[in-house]
C-alpha cells in the first residue's frame, strides 16, 4: 500500500511540475533524504541512518510553511489578523514543547533515562547505554546492573553481553568475561568483537594458540562485513602478526604486515616489522631491503639504524655496521648500548688492521 501511495504522489508531482514546481522539489527532497534513513543507500558504516531523520522532516516543515503562506494569501486582508491568532497559539505551544524536549538533551544520562521511562522499561538499549555512561565514570557496579537489566529484557542483546565481558575482563574475572563473550558469539555469530575481546583475554593468560585462533576468526568476520572498519582491522592485524612471529609462522606474519602496508603505505614500522621477520627467517637480503624502506619513509627512528648495524656486524661487515651505529647515536646520543656497540666495533676494526 505504501508503495502505491509513493508512486501515486510521484506521478502527481511529475504531472503538475509546470504549475507547482515547489511541490515536486519538496517531495523529491523528502524522498531522497529518506534513502539513507531506510538503509536503501548506505552512508559510511551506518546501515540505517535513522539519526538523520531530521533532514527528511525539513521538507515537511517547508511544505507546511509554504502551504500556510498559500492559505494566508487566499484570505481577505481584513480577516488575516484573525487567521494569525490560531497560528500564533500553535507556535507558542510548539515552542513550549521544544523547550521541554531540549531539557532531555542536557546530557546523555538524562536522555537515556527519558527513553527508559517512555519505553516503560522494555527497551534494552536504554539500560545498555546507561550502563556505558556509568562505565565511563568508573562505576562498574552500576554499569553491571544496567547491562544485566538489559539482558533481563532481552537475553540475546549482544551489546550488553559484550560490555559485561569487558567489565569482568577489566576486573580480571576472566572466566565470567569469557562466559559472556561466548554467549555473544552464540547469539551473534557474525559479530567479530567477541572473538577479538576473547583473544585479548587469552593473550593475558598467555594462551597464545587460543588467542591466535580467535583473532583469525575475528578478522574473517570483519572482512565478511564488506564495511571499512580500518581502526579495528589494524588492531587485529598487528596482534595477529605479532602472535604469528612468536609461533614462528613467518609467512603469515609477513602477509599480515603487508596488509597493514596496503592500509597505510607510509607506515614505516610495518616495513621494519617485516624486515625483522625476514631476518629471523634468515632472509637477510630481503630483510635489509624492508628496513631500508622503513628508513626511507622515516629517517628519524634510531632503532632502524641499530638493527641494520647488528645485521652487518653479524655478517662481519664491520665498517658498514659502524656507520649505522653512528647514525643511531646521532638520534640517541645518550644511549649506553649504542655507545658500547660503537666502542666494541671500533676496537675490532683497529685490531683487524694491526
Amino acid at each position: 500500500m505504501s508503495v502505491i501511495v509513493v508512486l501515486g504522489i510521484t506521478l502527481l508531482c511529475i504531472k503538475t511540475y509546470q504549475k507547482r514546481r515547489y511541490l515536486s522539489v519538496i517531495f523529491f527532497f523528502f524522498f531522497a533524504s529518506l534513502l539513507p534513513v531506510l538503509g536503501i543507500i548506505q552512508v559510511g558504516n551506518i546501515t540505517h541512518a535513522d539519526r538523520w531523520t531530521y533532514l527528511s522532516t525539513l521538507s515537511l516543515f517547508i511544505g507546511i510553511g509554504g502551504g500556510l503562506i498559500w492559505v494566508f494569501e487566499k484570505i481577505e486582508k481584513k480577516n488575516r489578523v484573525w487567521a494569525l491568532i490560531p497560528l500564533v497559539a500553535v507556535c507558542i505551544g510548539l515552542s513550549n514543547l521544544s523547550r521541554q524536549q531540549i531539557n532531555v538533551w542536557n546530557n546523555d544520562l538524562m536522555f537515556w533515562e527519558t527513553v527508559k521511562r517512555f519505553g516503560q522499561d522494555k527497551i534494552p538499549g536504554a539500560y545498555h547505554n546507561i550502563g556505558r555512561i556509568q562505565e565511563k565514570i568508573n562505576d562498574r557496579k552500576k554499569a553491571t546492573e544496567m547491562y544485566k537489566k538489559a539482558l533481563e529484557i532481552q537475553s540475546t542483546f549482544t551489546p550488553s553481553l559484550i560490555s559485561l565481558g569487558g567489565v569482568y575482563s577489566e576486573m580480571r574475572e576472566y572466566s565470567k568475561a569469557k562466559e559472556y563473550y561466548n554467549k555473544a558469539i552464540t547469539h551473534s555469530p557474525k559479530n567479530y568483537r567477541p572473538n577479538f575481546n576473547l583473544a585479548l583475554i587469552f593473550i593475558k593468560e598467555e594462551n597464545l594458540n587460543a588467542a591466535r585462533l580467535n583473532l583469525k576468526q575475528a578478522y574473517k568476520k570483519l572482512k565478511a562485513k564488506n564495511i571499512p572498519y580500518l581502526r579495528d582491522e589494524v588492531k587485529i592485524l598487528k596482534l595477529l602478526s605479532g602472535l604469528n612471529v612468536q609461533a614462528k609462522n613467518y609467512q603469515d606474519a609477513v602477509d599480515g604486515y603487508l596488509r597493514l602496508i596496503e592500509l597505510n603505505p607510509n607506515n614505516s614500522n610495518s616495513y621494519y616489522m617485516i624486515g625483522q621477520v625476514l631476518l629471523a627467517d634468515n632472509q637477510l637480503q630481503k630483510g635489509v631491503g624492508f628496513i631500508s624502506k622503513a628508513i626511507e619513509i622515516n629517517p628519524n627512528d634510531p632503532k632502524y639504524y641499530f638493527l641494520l648495524g647488528e645485521v652487518y656486524e653479524s655478517a662481519a661487515q664491520l665498517e658498514v655496521a659502524l656507520q649505522y651505529y653512528k647514525k643511531s647515536e646521532i638520534l640517541l646520543p645518550d644511549d649506553k648500548e649504542v655507545k658500547s656497540k660503537i666502542v666494541s666495533i671500533t676496537k675490532k676494526i683497529q685490531d683487524a688492521t694491526k
